[in-house]
């Protein structure tokens, strides 16, 4: 995807393609030894100092000056052709903003023109010395040059290859090595599986039900209240829907809450073999676990026998379930379901997403359906609480609104009956004072004695939070890491390691060994 940008007659890009007798394993060193050719060419051209940042740049002065690409066709122990591709920037006076501080050219190093004609020359001269040289060697690696590892002008940004250190890729020795190791990794394969087989059937099947629950636009109730309210003519007033605590974005909360799993304890539950009828809770000990896990329990066990025989505290309240106090038991159990239990809500869309897994397909569905209802229960429960406190305020408020009403109609009444036929101007001022009066109270009374009607039918509307999109249903198959699948885990991990200990990890120790065991001076 790289690309390299240039002037056109102001560098040089060419290509060479290369026919070697040799193996591919080999062939990379040929890259290195591009980068050497031409790096020593442009010395020689300029007189400048150039840099080799292994395997394929050179470097001026900190810059960039040279890039090197190698493209090889071959097959497993044959090499078809290489083209080694070679870019330098010689006469470029200026590079694009990015680049600046990246790269440079022989123009801006040396301050002045050079010949393309003859930094070509010059590298395919180099080069080819060194290559004939490579090929006469007859060996897959080659010495890098005395002079530069004597850091004659070169430099490794990684690590400097030392006098005399081969750089030799044989990956046909590493084939030869395993083949010759053969009836060991077919042992360790062997050994391998038995111990895939083993874990893979230890391991219980799990069984996964998702339920896909889609959330109502807006505010629960706010259309149909909305609209009662619009035609008894108080659709300006609040009716407390707008503003809801409890969101979508928290249903994963709740169902992860203590008390909501508590919930769940007493669940009825039947396993597809009917062999099992219980409660959820009861079930839970009726799940197998690996034997690793009953070994690995075996200590923490041991000593809560130990403790239990020292112990004068006595279960008397297991069975009472109290969410601010529970048993060590009840703990684990709602540890275990929350594990079991999870809730996944996309922010984006709204989508919940209600996940069960257990070991029964029949247990899992039914708790599935379950967990489902209880969410709505529980968020209907709370909403309905909160329309009923919204009414038993409206209820009160009625109620003390109606009396001012009736204490202005009868001092209407009482002074309209004291009055009669007088008609003094002060008389029937404070006879328009008390109808006003009146008027008033009654159209408070009126608002408020609707506003009650509309927060009665809020509490008896009973519709759903949310709409199931994807309903529980039994599964069919285990869900998990099937059993195939750990069995080619482990034979590859098994003969992963065999052929790393043959190639690299016997060498290794024998050489430590010999380390250890060789007599100090």
């Amino acid at each position: 995807g790289r690309h390299w940008e240039a002037p056109a007659g102001t560098g040089v890009w060419m290509s060479l393609l290369l026919r070697p007798k040799m193996e591919p394993a080999s062939a990379p060193a040929l890259t290195l030894l591009a980068g050497l050719a031409v790096a020593e060419a442009l010395e020689e051209v300029t007189g400048l100092s150039m840099e080799i940042k292994w395997p394929n740049d050179i470097l001026c002065n900190g810059k960039k000056i040279v890039g090197i690409l190698m493209e090889m066709d071959c097959e497993m122990q044959e090499v078809h052709f290489i083209v080694l591709g070679i870019g330098v920037n010689v006469n470029m006076a200026e590079f694009p903003e990015g680049l600046r501080e990246k790269a440079t050219s022989l123009y801006l190093e040396g301050g002045r023109t050079y010949s393309r004609r003859q930094t070509v020359h010059s590298i395919l001269e180099r080069f080819e010395e060194l290559y004939d040289a490579f090929l006469q060697s007859g060996k897959i690696g080659f010495h890098l040059p005395k002079e530069m590892a004597e850091d004659k002008n070169y430099t490794n940004n990684t690590e400097r290859p030392r006098e005399d250190e081969e750089l030799e890729i044989d990956l046909m020795e590493y084939v030869r090595k395993l083949w010759a190791a053969r009836k060991m990794l077919l042992k360790v394969a062997g050994i391998g599986a038995i111990v895939g087989v083993i874990i893979a059937l230890s391991i219980p099947k799990q069984y996964t039900v998702e339920v896909t629950l889609s959330p109502e636009s807006g505010k629960s109730g706010g259309g149909s209240l909305s609209g009662m309210a619009a035609m008894l003519g108080i659709g300006g007033m609040s009716l407390g829907s707008e503003a809801d605590a409890l969101n979508v974005s928290l249903f994963p909360d709740i169902v992860a809450s203590t008390p909501f799993i508590l919930e769940l304890f007493n669940a009825h539950v039947t396993t597809l073999d009917g062999e099992v009828d219980t409660t959820f809770v009861a079930y839970l000990d009726e799940q197998k676990a690996p034997w690793w896990g009953a070994v690995m329990g075996l200590p923490g066990a041991a000593i809560g026998g130990v403790k239990s025989l020292f112990s004068d505290k006595e279960e008397e309240e297991g069975n009472r379930l109290d969410p601010f106090h529970l048993t060590e038991d009840q703990a684990k159990k709602v540890e275990a379901m929350r594990k079991a239990i999870t809730a996944d809500v996309d922010k984006k869309t709204g989508i919940t997403t209600v996940t069960v897994t257990l070991q029964d397909p029949m247990v899992t569905a039914a708790i599935t359906d379950t967990v489902v209802v209880k969410l709505q229960e529980y968020i209907t429960a709370y909403r309905v609480s909160k329309a009923q406190q919204d009414c038993a305020y409206l209820e009160q408020l009625y109620k003390e609104r109606q009396q001012e009403y009736y204490v202005a109609q009868q001092n209407y009444a009482n002074y309209m009956d004291a009055n009669k036929g007088v008609v003094l101007q002060s008389a029937l001022t404070e006879r328009e004072r008390l109808q006003n009066d009146m008027n008033l109270a009654y159209q408070v009374y009126s608002q408020v004695a609707t506003q009650l009607q509309v927060a009665r039918a809020k509490v008896q509307e009973a519709k759903p939070v949310f709409a199931v999109v994807e309903p529980a249903s039994v599964p069919l198959l285990p869900s998990g890491t099937s059993k195939k699948v750990i069995l080619v885990g482990f034979i590859f991990l098994a003969v992963a390691g065999a052929s790393a200990w043959i190639l690299f990890g016997r060498e290794f120790f024998e050489n430590l060994k010999e380390g250890l065991n060789a007599p100090q001076e």
